[in-house]
């Protein structure tokens, strides 16, 4: 069992890792990726998704739809 007094006691300076799940995009790639949809270079979810797997992210369609929901581009069939 862990005891955070007993570490901080004897190692005060370790380096601890942040809690919480990783980013599947970094904040750089979502506003690049926002500004290409803004300019017209990418105009659907589907080259989008084909520019992230390109770009070497391991990424489902379906994770590229929310992510661009999140950013408040909401893909939908015509």
């Amino acid at each position: 069992f862990f005891d955070p007094l007993y570490a901080n006691k004897f190692s005060p300076g370790r380096v601890t890792a942040n809690p919480g799940r990783k980013a599947v995009l970094s904040v750089t790639t979502k506003s690049y990726i926002r500004k290409q949809i803004i300019n017209g270079t990418l105009k659907t979810a589907k080259a989008v998704h084909k520019y992230l797997v390109c770009t070497g992210h391991t990424i489902s369609y379906s994770g590229t739809i929310k992510v661009m929901k999140s950013m408040n581009f909401h893909a939908k069939i015509k």
